[in-house]
């Protein structure tokens, strides 16, 4: 088996029991709401960051080649996952907005869909699938994406908390997913050694992500007054500048080498 195969293998795995873990808690009864609870959920942005990681991992499983039917066939897992939840009697009801959020966040991920399948990045891809070969990878870059989101969270919240007597948990979720994901990326780098290879991609991403760091703030205000979630908005307005930095900084690369 190859370490490409092995690689598929443990994508697969990890799709099946996300898929199972999450499934199990969306369908959880849920008692009444508090209206002062002691820590407020950002249930929307939670939404999105979960089956927004569902439709990465199906995406990554390799299972279906065509981005579309893919995108199709998490898409309507959403929909069925939401709408199983109203018909069984555990105090969820429907919500629009939480399939909104779902829906959101599998567009993020499958608009990754190919984008280490270039001349550009060969060695990256080649370098990440020796790395997920392993086991023991898994565990360690799951830790570590684990840690990286509840240490910053947590610090957050109480400092948030107790400096201003108020609870900011959707900003708190957002910084905790970010740190999370520069921490995982960061640790993929090193472990696979390809730091030579990301330098001019990085360089040639700036000038888009900069524009991004700003446009984003600007989305998140212009919807915040709307039913939709304007830490949803934020992030994926993040998540769409960083794909397209990346397009420009393959085209770029790839400029480069034919010259």
């Amino acid at each position: 088996m190859t370490s490409r195969d092995r690689a598929k293998h443990h994508w697969c795995s990890a799709f099946l029991i996300w898929l199972t873990l999450l499934t199990l808690a969306t369908h959880l009864p849920q008692g009444e709401v508090s209206d002062h609870p002691v820590v407020e959920s950002p249930d929307k942005l939670m939404h999105m960051i979960c089956f927004g990681m569902l439709a990465f991992l199906f995406m990554c499983s390799g299972w279906i080649k065509n981005k579309w039917l893919a995108w199709a066939i998490v898409s309507t897992w959403a929909w069925v996952d939401e709408a199983t939840q109203s018909a069984m009697n555990i105090g969820r009801p429907f919500s629009t907005q939480d399939l909104l959020s779902s829906e959101t966040g599998i567009a993020c991920a499958m608009i990754w869909m190919g984008s280490l399948h270039t001349t550009a990045t060969t060695k990256i891809l080649e370098s990440i699938e020796l790395i997920l070969a392993r086991v023991q990878h898994w565990f360690v870059l799951g830790a570590i994406a684990i840690l990286s989101t509840i240490v910053p969270c947590v610090a957050l919240w109480f400092v948030i908390s107790i400096t201003l007597g108020k609870q900011f948990n959707g900003l708190v979720m957002f910084i905790g997913i970010v740190v999370a994901t520069v921490s995982v990326l960061y640790c993929l780098v090193k472990i696979g050694s390809f730091e030579s290879e990301i330098v001019q991609l990085r360089k040639n991403m700036a000038p888009t992500l900069w524009g991004t760091i700003v446009i984003a703030p600007m989305v998140g205000f212009s919807v915040s007054h709307t039913f939709y979630d304007p830490w949803v908005a934020v992030l994926a307005c993040l998540v769409v500048g960083c794909r397209i930095a990346w397009n420009r900084a393959i085209c770029l690369q790839i400029e480069s080498q034919n010259e």
